[in-house]
Order: structure tokens, then C-alpha cells, then sequence
């Protein structure tokens, strides 16, 4: 589904390194440590450097930046591109050298063709840049037309071959759908809720969340342009268009609200601290700084403790299946009901990774007859249950908890004669195929 830019990057890391874990790791690090880089020079131009200060503070101590920053998961290179494609067009902006169009061209086709869901709204960001400078020149000027021309085409074509490659096997993938998610969603105050719970607690931390209010009462009325106002229009549509079918499930989608709350988090401590001198507080400044770095730290242990708890029930399973597999090319069946973010999503890497054994991870939006077909190649079906004690201290009862609402029935398997059961635990079941000739 996506182009395998960060994979490629692993590859050559690892014949340096020799291990795959630490490869990826090592890459995301250093994707991580580019994207604090490429943002100071986003703001340099529109921050003061105490601004900046805490606005990158947050950043590196927010739980999701802390988290996908060593995950080893493409999340950071996109992070990287959707910044450089700002980057190269406010470059442009300045110098009305085109090459800097092209560059934005450039890595905004390359984005796209990554993860067009992370970083469609930034296309929304920089076209109004350039329809606020040039205004009516804009829709006379070529490059303009040919940019769009070429950026349709190579998401158009990407498109067709993933759509061609993945139809036989993926055939319920092939389509935007699956990430635009349910409409009626959309007018549920429980989306809103989720999607605020992990902005909150994972994004910003409660403590910083207040100042990002701040920031955007002070940006409104802003005289440095109206760039992180088009930021936060463009994170409005991503949620609105996107959100359910991606932040809604999985905490990485969130990770494109981090770099402007983080900003506007340091122009609204900053203006707190300008107001509060206006009115003789300087004395409490001090203070007031230990006290929220302090807080700061403190929620991103806590949203890093909930980030970080390793998925125990997937690590168990796998190497169980392991431990029982004989066959020379296994297959499995994976029925994900041990967590909400799971259970009807296509794909569940970290399986495999451990078991050895490529599976299908079953969902709803498969096919019976596609269903059908792949039990009768399958050597396993491992179904993964859920258990209270993957949701300590109360977990459960947040927006967080594990717990899938409507898990998937799977009494079906316990009734059919070429599946048996060979392993089972509060936390998983394993079958073993015997099919009948």
C-alpha cells in the first residue's frame, strides 16, 4: 500500500549494522532528530527564539514524538516530507525561484505516494500559500497547472498498480473507502471525544493543551501571515476526511497534529508570560516555569507508559505458533480480538515478524467466499482474545482501554471438522488445519 521508501532505508542500515531491529530503530532516530531540524526552520521565520524554545520542548517530549520516533515504522520519514514540502514552498515564497516549486513538487509526489493520508492536507496548506501571494496570477501561471497535471498523474497510476497488485488477494483494500471510514461517524460525538482524548493526552499532554488554546486565540489575531492558521485549517479537513477511518483506531494517525499544537503550545506560553508581566507577575515566572516543565514531564511518562506497553498477547501467541509449526510453508489465519485497534484492521506486522509464518488477518470487510478460500490453504487460525489485565490501572475505562467493542464470533471454527484445536489460554487459541482430501 505504500512505496517502500523506509524499508529501503532499513535495508541499507542493516547491512551496516546486521540487525534489523536496530536498524530500524536507528533510522527512525535519525528521521526523528531531521524533523526537529526542518521544523526549527519553519519557525524560525515565524517564532521568537523563546517561542521556539518551548515549542520544541514539547516536541521532543511529547509522548507520540517519543514513541514513533524509534518505532519501527515509516511515521517519521512522512513526518520528514510533509515538513520538507512546507519547508521548499515557503523557500519558494521568498525567492520565487522555481526550482524551490519543484522541490515542493517533488516531495509532496514522493509523500503521497508514501502515505497520501498523513500529508493530503498539507497539498491543502500550500495551495492557499500560494493563492494568498499570487491571488488571480496564480490560475495564469503554467508551472502551476503542470504540477497539478503531474501530481495527478503519479497518484493516479500509484493508485492503479497498488489497486491491480492487491485486488486478488487484498481485494477489500483496493479502495479509499477503507481509510475514509463511516460518515455517519462523522456526527457522533463519541469520534470527537476519542480523537480529543488522544490529541490530549498523547499529542500535547493536558498541561500544554491549555497554552495551545492560548496560542490559537493569539495566532488569530496574528500580523506574521496566516500560515499556521492554513496548518490548522488543513488539520481540520485531515480529521474531518480522514479521521475516522485513521486517528479514530490508531494513535499513529495523530501524529500530524503534532508539530503545529507543539508551536502553537510555545506562542501561547509565551504570550501567558507576556500577559502575566503586563500585570506585575514577573516574580512568578520562575516558578511558574519549573512547575510546568515538571507537569510536562510527568504526563509524558504517563502518555509513554500507555504508549510503550508491549503487545504481550500478540509476543506469546507468535512464538507459540512457532514453537507447534512443522510445516516447510506455513500459512495462518490471524482473528485479532484482544484489541480495539485490531480487530478489523488488514494487517498486524508484528505476528509474522515473531511467528516466522506469514498469515491473513481476518476483518469484516473480506468477502465469505474470499474467507472461504484462504481457510483452505491455511495450515493455523490463531484467535487472540482479550483479557482484563491488558488494561491496568483503570485503563478500561478510558478512552484507551484494549477492549474491542464488538469482536469478532468466532464459534464457527469449533464446528468445522478440518480445524482443531491444539493450544489454548485466557489469551489465545491456536487450530491446526486438517484438511480433508
Amino acid at each position: 500500500m505504500e512505496l517502500p521508501v523506509y524499508n529501503f532505508l532499513v535495508i541499507g542500515m542493516n547491512a551496516l549494522v546486521g540487525n534489523l531491529d536496530v536498524s530500524g530503530k536507528l533510522i527512525s532516530i535519525m528521521l526523528w532528530a531531521l524533523a526537529v531540524w526542518l521544523n526549527h526552520r519553519i519557525m524560525m521565520r515565524f517564532l521568537t527564539p523563546k517561542q521556539e524554545r518551548w515549542a520544541t520542548l514539547l516536541f521532543v517530549i511529547s509522548p507520540l514524538s517519543l514513541f514513533f520516533g524509534q518505532a519501527f515504522l515509516p511515521e517519521m520519514l512522512v513526518l520528514c516530507l510533509g515538513l520538507g514540502m512546507l519547508l521548499a514552498a515557503l523557500r519558494y515564497q521568498e525567492t520565487r525561484n522555481i526550482l524551490w516549486f519543484w522541490a515542493t513538487v517533488g516531495l509532496t509526489a514522493l509523500a503521497m505516494l508514501i502515505k497520501s493520508t498523513e500529508v493530503s492536507h498539507l497539498v491543502i496548506v500550500i495551495a492557499l500559500m500560494i493563492l494568498t501571494r499570487d491571488r488571480a496570477r496564480a490560475f495564469r501561471n503554467p508551472h502551476y497547472w503542470m504540477a497539478a497535471l503531474f501530481g495527478g498523474i503519479v497518484v493516479a497510476a500509484w493508485g492503479r498498480h497498488l489497486n491491480k497488485v492487491n485486488a486478488e488477494a487484498f481485494g477489500s483494500w483496493s479502495n479509499a473507502w477503507v481509510y475514509i471510514g463511516s460518515w455517519k461517524i462523522r456526527f457522533h460525538l463519541g469520534f470527537y471525544e476519542r480523537i480529543f482524548a488522544y490529541v490530549i493526552l498523547l499529542v500535547t499532554t493536558p498541561a500544554a493543551f491549555l497554552f495551545v488554546l492560548f496560542g490559537i486565540r493569539r495566532i488569530w489575531r496574528w500580523k506574521r501571515g496566516p500560515f499556521y492558521l492554513f496548518w490548522l485549517g488543513g488539520l481540520a479537513f485531515y480529521y474531518l476526511f480522514w479521521g475516522p477511518g485513521t486517528a479514530y483506531w490508531h494513535s499513529y494517525y495523530n501524529l500530524p497534529s503534532l508539530v503545529p499544537l507543539c508551536t502553537l503550545f510555545g506562542i501561547g506560553w509565551c504570550g501567558f508570560e507576556a500577559a502575566l508581566r503586563r500585570r506585575g507577575g514577573r516574580r512568578w515566572l520562575p516558578p511558574l516555569r519549573i512547575a510546568l516543565v515538571t507537569v510536562l514531564l510527568g504526563s509524558s511518562a504517563i502518555g509513554n507508559y500507555i504508549l510503550f506497553q508491549p503487545d504481550q498477547t500478540v509476543y506469546d501467541a507468535a512464538l507459540k505458533l512457532k514453537s507447534l509449526n512443522k510445516e516447510p510453508h506455513p500459512l495462518a489465519l490471524l482473528i485479532s480480538n484482544h484489541a480495539v485497534y485490531a480487530v478489523d484492521h488488514g494487517n498486524l506486522p508484528t505476528f509474522p515478524y515473531y511467528s516466522g509464518i506469514p498469515v491473513w488477518c481476518h476483518h469484516r470487510r473480506r468477502p465469505v467466499s474470499e474467507l472461504e478460500s484462504i481457510l483452505r490453504k491455511v495450515n493455523w487460525i490463531v484467535v487472540l482474545n482479550y483479557t482484563p489485565s491488558m488494561d491496568p490501572l483503570f485503563r478500561d475505562k478510558t478512552f484507551f482501554s484494549k477492549r474491542p467493542p464488538n469482536p469478532h464470533d468466532v464459534s464457527w471454527i469449533e464446528t468445522r471438522p478440518d480445524f482443531k484445536r491444539v493450544a489454548s489460554t485466557p489469551e489465545y487459541t491456536i487450530y491446526e488445519a486438517h484438511h480433508l482430501p
